[in-house]
């Protein structure tokens, strides 16, 4: 396996390299095996003290001065006491967690035909997308509190309470549904008891005449 003096690269010797590990300097390597040529940053993590490796791209598409100053904002992580592999990994998984709309889909589709009327699946499209989806569609599931809720429900909630209180049903299950899946954790912030009714008034008691509810 051949190597080079730490910060001995430049574009033209990388050419001319053979297979093996070749260190730049700054805990920056570049790997070459056959037409494989990949640049990783090595340090010790700030969090298990152990020593890892991060790849940061391919030598075909990330230039040296690029691979440079990612290395340079790895170290920056760790002097920070970041593990970039845990952030990268963190970041993926985040990726990956559905947002409250495409979520609520998901379960409306694995529900409806369980639910005995046949214009449920409607009615919950109907009002997710006019009143919750505007405020909470694009956030991840894992990021929706209690706050969040509230601004779904405080602008309806004293003149359309039944409506607004079905919403909030609606929220909770798909919640509760998301914490299942294990894409969330902690409390669910749509509940009523105990969370939001510290908060809002009882329906009961600011609930008026609705035309039409059973749509809603």
């Amino acid at each position: 396996m051949s190597r080079m003096p730490a910060g001995q690269l430049n574009v033209r010797k990388i050419e001319g390299l053979e297979d093996g590990v070749h260190g730049d300097g700054g805990n920056l390597y570049l790997t070459i095996k056959g037409q494989a040529r990949h640049w990783t940053v090595r340090y010790f993590s700030p969090v298990t003290n152990k020593r890892r490796e991060i790849g940061i791209g391919s030598a075909y598409i990330l230039t040296l001065a690029k691979a440079r100053q990612m290395a340079i904002d790895i170290r920056r992580q760790v002097a920070d006491g970041i593990d970039p592999l845990e952030l990268k990994s963190k970041a993926k998984k985040q990726k990956q967690i559905p947002n409250f709309a495409e979520l609520a889909e998901r379960y409306i589709e694995e529900q409806q035909t369980g639910w005995k009327d046949p214009r449920s699946a409607h009615i919950w499209r109907s009002s997710l997308s006019r009143m919750a989806y505007p405020v909470i569609g694009s956030k991840i599931v894992s990021s929706i509190d209690t706050d969040d809720i509230l601004a779904v429900l405080k602008p309806i909630w004293t003149t359309k309470t039944e409506t607004a209180d079905r919403v909030r049903g609606r929220i909770e299950r798909i919640l509760d549904y998301a914490a299942t899946h294990h894409w969330r954790e902690g409390d669910n912030p749509a509940r009523w008891k105990g969370n939001l009714s510290n908060i809002l008034p009882k329906p009961s008691s600011v609930t008026k005449v609705q035309h039409h509810a059973a749509i809603e």
